[in-house]
Parts: structure tokens; sequence; C-alpha cells
């Protein structure tokens, strides 16, 4: 058991010791946060990028559907023009 100035020695660094604890655990925490805050800006911007990549798509394949239709459509067509002239 510490009396007098010793006490008063280890409860000054007994307090420091707490204080820096503190201090790493608020700088941990601090550090959690922008690094969260990074993952869901990442994440948000690959969300929208897929959306974008998506819609792109969704619009190329109905154009080639579109096209598929027309190819289609003009074969009947001249199909049934070569069975007329015959």
């Amino acid at each position: 058991m510490l009396t007098g100035t010793a006490r008063v020695m280890q409860e000054a660094r007994d307090e420091a010791a707490a204080n820096l604890r503190g201090q790493e655990i608020a700088r941990r925490r601090r550090e959690i946060g922008r690094r969260q805050a990074d993952l869901e800006r990442q994440i948000a911007e690959l969300q929208a990028s897929l959306e974008i990549e998506a819609t792109e798509s969704q619009k190329l394949l109905a154009d080639e559907e579109r096209r598929e239709v027309s190819c289609v459509r003009e074969r009947a067509v001249i199909s049934a023009r070569r069975r007329g002239i015959e």
C-alpha cells in the first residue's frame, strides 16, 4: 500500500494511463467511423455504376430484340413476295 507522495504519484500515473487509453479508444472509433464512411461511399458508387450498366444493357438488349423482330418480318415479307411471284 502506497502512502503520501508515492500514492499521489501512482494515482497521477494511473490517471495518465487511463487518459491515454481513452484517447486511443477515441482515435480507433474515429478511424472505424472514417473507414465505414469510406466503404459506404464505395458501395454507393458501385451500386450506381451497376445501375448504369444494367440500364445500358437493357437498352442494348431491347435494340437487339427490335432488330431481330425487324429481320424476321423482312424475311417473311420477302418470302411472301417470292411465293406470289412464283
